[in-house]
C-alpha cells in the first residue's frame, strides 16, 4: 500500500508543479501585456496632446 501512496503523490505533485509552472507564465504574460498596454496609451496620450496644439 506504501508504494501505491508513494506514487500517488508523486503524481499529484506533477500535477501541482505544472499548475504553478503555467500560473508564472500567465503572470509574465499578464505583466507584459499590463507594461504593453501602459505603453500604447502614453503613446495615445502623446499624440492627443501634440496634435491639440496646446497641450497642458
Amino acid at each position: 500500500m506504501g508504494i501505491y501512496d508513494r506514487d500517488y503523490y508523486k503524481e499529484k505533485k506533477q500535477e501541482e508543479d505544472r499548475e504553478i509552472a503555467f500560473y508564472k507564465k500567465f503572470a509574465v504574460f499578464m505583466k507584459w501585456l499590463l507594461i504593453a498596454s501602459a505603453i500604447f496609451s502614453f503613446i495615445i496620450w502623446l499624440l492627443a496632446v501634440f496634435t491639440r496644439g496646446s497641450g497642458y
